[in-house]
């Protein structure tokens, strides 16, 4: 869903809600967001991505592959929309904290076959902001839920380092703005 503002500034977001990768909480952390940013001038993209528990071919890479193309759709459409490709964000909550996470960790990984020209655009977000993130999906840091519903309960060390963004962070990897809280 797409909430262009009345005064575009030019900046963009890509907006993953959570879920706890069980589904995909639309609401305060996606359509809220997005209506209050682009009141601010902000072009926001929520994205209301596949889930690894629906029996996708990728598995735990499917929301890799919905992030990374959504990306890259947005900057081919740039022109379309009034935004700098150079200044599109990714912004994710809980789960989709992580999948906002992994995409600025993991994003020159292939992870699906190019589709159309859409696809010769970068998928690194210029900054990401995982707020209240799922990030590691060692036990027992992680929310197991979405470590179940990502990699499965029985992953071995090398599959929850492969899923674990904080583990991944490559040279070229966008600022960060992290969010969190210590629960009571």
């Amino acid at each position: 869903t797409v909430f262009r503002p009345a005064k575009p500034n030019g900046a963009a977001v890509l907006i993953t809600p959570g879920g706890g990768y069980r589904w995909v909480v639309m609401d305060k952390e996606g359509y809220d967001l997005g209506q209050w940013l682009s009141a601010r001038g902000v072009t926001v993209f929520v994205l209301f991505y596949r889930l690894p528990g629906d029996g996708w071919a990728a598995g735990a890479d499917v929301v890799l592959q919905d992030t990374q193309r959504a990306m890259r759709l947005i900057r081919h459409h740039a022109a379309h929309y009034g935004i700098d490709p150079a200044r599109v964000a990714a912004m994710g909550f809980s789960a989709g904290g992580h999948a906002a996470a992994d995409l600025a960790a993991r994003h020159a990984h292939t992870v699906y076959s190019p589709v159309d020209a859409a696809d010769t655009q970068p998928a690194r977000p210029m900054l990401a902001a995982p707020i209240f993130p799922v990030v590691s999906m060692r036990v027992p840091i992680a929310h197991a839920g979405s470590r179940e519903r990502l990699i499965g309960a029985d992953a071995d060390a090398r599959r929850e380092d492969a899923y674990s963004p904080h583990l991944n962070i490559p040279d070229n990897a966008p600022p960060h703005y992290l969010l969190h809280r210590e629960a009571h």
